[in-house]
């Protein structure tokens, strides 16, 4: 069984990070898999698929809309048993290519939300493009209710969507060979439009306890505004722009707090990073981010920047609660395992190829 997995590059992104940790799994499970990326990026995530043997190979094309993508996809796509995508535009251009090859196409739908959703004229090119597909597989419930309502899905339409939870790498890291200062709060997120950065930023203005650093790992779109930002509210000398990090998951295990404030999320998983690291979460009430975080860390109104100011405050002078989120934290992250994710991933192969 091949199965050709497609996305647009390995840049750091959630969805990224999921191929670059569930690939080898299931290589280990007997699946043989390649990977096809528009263009090469040079990150650790290309270096991870590498290592591991797993063919990668790159059409060479910058733009995520070039046409030429559909006749370089062709030839890889012939080869596979199974083709797998991950984020858009990939789908449109996955089933386009799919014209005249036929092969069984699943989907992985990494969001609750999108802005082709705001766009009710999407809607019957999502309906014909999702209707191409063999299976979508949602990240996590609240995942495949939003789309399932966005698709007008229900009863028998709506089994094209299972959910699969995203996993993570259970096994622990080294720390970093730089230290972050004492009292760090930490989020690491690419700097994009889904990702609320500016509510951490104003959380800092609030925050009454002393000698609090925060710590930005990540690039993207939006980084330069939060720079400003920062420069408005008078916090730039409070506030570190790490840029990407190889090293990001041993910073969750050093920072005190980790931050992960979102517009919309559609699971979460650097939260589960954080708790696996024994790192308390604090994270915006978001569908996604709610359902991974809740009981386990600390949710906050999504926007409030006063209300994380002081969830934070009182991770900082409750030693009880700071325990009791550390414990919770590495509790809920071991019911999400890389391995678990992997194992359902190649049940489900195996039914569709039936």
């Amino acid at each position: 069984m091949k199965v050709l997995h497609i996305i647009s590059s390995l840049e750091t992104g959630g969805a990224q990070k999921l191929l670059s940790e569930l690939l080898p799994e299931l290589k280990i499970l007997d699946v043989d898999v390649e990977l096809v990326v528009f263009r090469k990026t040079g990150s650790r995530f290309e270096k991870q698929i590498e290592n591991a043997g797993i063919p990668l190979h790159s059409l060479g094309i910058e733009s995520n809309y070039s046409p030429a993508i559909l006749t370089r996809l062709r030839p890889y796509m012939k080869s596979a048993d199974i083709v797998h995508a991950h984020l858009f535009p990939v789908l449109y251009e996955t089933v386009l290519a799919n014209i005249g090859i036929g092969k069984p196409i699943i989907y992985t739908e990494h969001s609750t939300s999108n802005n082709r959703r705001t766009k009710p004229y999407f809607r019957p090119i999502e309906k014909w493009m999702y209707g191409r597909l063999a299976k979508v597989i949602a990240i996590s419930r609240q995942t495949k209710d939003a789309l399932d309502h966005w698709l007008d899905y229900c009863d028998g339409d709506s089994e094209k969507v299972v959910v699969v939870n995203n996993g993570i790498s259970l096994v622990p890291v080294e720390a970093p060979s730089r230290a972050l200062p004492e009292k760090t709060v930490l989020m690491v997120s690419r700097f994009t439009e889904a990702k609320d950065h500016a509510t951490v930023l104003r959380a800092m203005k609030h925050i009454a306890t002393p000698g609090v650093t925060l710590a930005f790992a990540g690039t993207g779109a939006t980084m330069d505004s939060c720079r400003r930002l920062a420069l408005e509210l008078g916090i730039q000398n409070q506030v570190l722009f790490l840029g990407d990090r190889d090293d990001a998951q041993a910073l969750m295990a050093q920072a005190s707090i980790g931050v992960q404030s979102s517009h919309w999320e559609g699971f979460g998983l650097t939260a589960v990073e954080f708790m696996a690291a024994g790192t308390p979460v604090v994270a915006s009430d978001v569908e996604g981010l709610r359902q991974v975080v809740e009981g386990a860390g600390i949710v906050f109104p999504q926007g409030d920047y006063v209300a994380l100011a002081r969830t934070i405050d009182l991770l900082f002078t409750d030693s009880e609660l700071y325990s009791s989120c550390v414990y919770g934290g590495k509790s809920r992250a071991g019911e999400y395992s890389i391995k678990n994710t992997a194992r359902t991933y190649s049940e489900l192969y195996e039914r569709i190829l039936k």
